[in-house]
């Protein structure tokens, strides 16, 4: 599955107000070993240390107000047959 560009920005705008900005930083050690520039993301500043908070904040905001009621009542249920004994 392609995404297009536009689709990106736009994701990029919904998630803006609830995640951190992270950085971009130049990698020494594997620009010089592979002799190209690399750079790292640092994802692990996120409150999940991981990116897929990004998209799991982006999912929950493309829904619609019927579709986070529904979502978040089959969620509690998956929870509720985990907690019970």
């Amino acid at each position: 599955m392609l995404i297009e560009k536009h689709e990106i920005e736009l994701a990029a705008k919904r998630i803006e107000l609830y995640l951190l900005p992270t950085p971009v930083i130049s990698s020494r050690y594997f620009t010089a070993k592979l002799h190209a520039n690399l750079y790292l993301k640092l994802e692990t500043l996120q409150p999940t240390n991981s990116f897929k908070v990004r998209g799991a904040t982006n999912a929950i905001l493309s829904l619609s107000e019927t579709q986070r009621k529904k979502a978040s009542s089959q969620h509690q249920q998956a929870i509720t047959v985990w907690l019970l004994p």
